[in-house]
């Protein structure tokens, strides 16, 4: 199988997850917030029909809801997101044996990620070097390459409004063809 999705979680730990929220409604309820994010997500990549790799930010927990046969478990590495982003994209790219691979890679906390958005980014990544989904805040949901490219990272700020523009910037700088998914929440 040559599609691949990377999925980026945090553990699931009272004051350290969905901070801002937590600032004004406490850790309690941010912490429930994020359960329903990460079943979200684990509902919609659950049944999708490629290789699953689970990322998580701090420990692997193998008795957690994500069915180890079902995702390959593994744990984040790099002192910011891009660093963390390129070196899991190395990483699925590096263990694929097939080929023309597509990786996309998606967070856990974008209550509108669904199985049809998966589906264009990988059916993109025929026609496209990327595709990307940016969201409203001036970052993205979404990134996916046909092949690896860890330039696209550099000079990212990151937490800024100005990431996914950066990074299509970065593209275009290489050459390189995207496809734009819809932007979203």
């Amino acid at each position: 199988m040559n599609h691949h999705l990377i999925i980026f979680i945090k553990n699931p730990l009272g004051g350290k997850v969905k901070t801002r929220i937590a600032a004004s409604t406490g850790n309690s309820a941010a912490l429930e917030i994020y359960k329903q994010l990460l079943e979200t997500t684990r509902s919609v990549t659950r049944k999708q029909d490629c290789q699953k790799h689970l990322f998580y930010s701090d420990f692997i927990d193998n008795n957690d809801l994500w069915a180890n046969e079902i995702y390959n478990k593994q744990l984040q590495s790099g002192k910011d997101l891009g660093t963390r982003m390129k070196n899991a994209f190395n990483y699925v790219f590096g263990i694929s044996a097939v080929q023309n691979s597509k990786v996309l890679i998606i967070g856990s906390d974008c209550p509108e990620i669904s199985s049809s958005i998966i589906e264009e980014a990988f059916i993109s990544l025929y026609d496209h070097d990327f595709v990307i989904g940016p969201s409203c805040d001036g970052g993205y949901y979404l990134l996916g390459m046909s092949e690896y490219y860890p330039a696209i990272f550099d000079s990212v700020i990151w937490s800024s409004d100005s990431v996914a523009q950066t990074t299509l910037d970065n593209i275009m700088k290489i050459g390189l063809s995207y496809h734009k998914l819809p932007a979203i929440e």
